[in-house]
């Protein structure tokens, strides 16, 4: 790592020695030193051209972060959503056999609401894969081994 500036307590643009500027955004404050041997691992902007980190470890100082995705609750929200709505889908079809008009228009807003639950469970998994991405890839980093950064494509 060639320098660093802080943009906020848990954002640090980061220049490394190939002169590559990384923006890296933590959930947590970040522990960073001028020359310090750092492994960051994120995805490339591409309209910036700039690395975004999610994760990094900090080899001189032994101090591993990962960005923590808030996925999981647009997952929780999307699927409770879904059964909700489902289950008063099938409440309005459970009736008689025939299926007047007016039970069909009432489940024109349910199947739009049915379509939002979908888009938060997206939403969710996404972020979810993204942290396990990281994860990963800092997994595969030894403690004794200098790198300079790891990028996921």
């Amino acid at each position: 790592m060639k320098s660093y500036q802080a943009v906020t307590p848990t954002t640090v643009r980061i220049e490394l020695e190939s002169s590559q500027t990384v923006i890296l955004r933590l959930s947590e404050s970040w522990v960073l030193n001028q020359g310090d041997s750092v492994a960051i691992a994120g995805f490339q902007d591409p309209k910036s051209n700039m690395l975004i980190g999610y994760g990094y470890i900090n080899l001189s100082q032994h101090v591993k972060s990962i960005t923590r995705s808030n996925g999981l609750p647009f997952l929780l929200f999307g699927s409770l959503l879904s059964v909700i709505t489902l289950g008063i889908i099938a409440f309005i079809f459970s009736g008689s056999g025939v299926i007047p008009f007016y039970d069909l228009l009432l489940t024109l807003p349910l199947l739009i609401v049915f379509l939002f639950s979908g888009f938060f469970v997206w939403i969710g998994v996404k972020a979810k894969k993204k942290e396990r991405a990281v994860k990963k890839v800092l997994d595969q980093v030894k403690m004794d081994v200098l790198v300079d950064a790891a990028t996921l494509g």
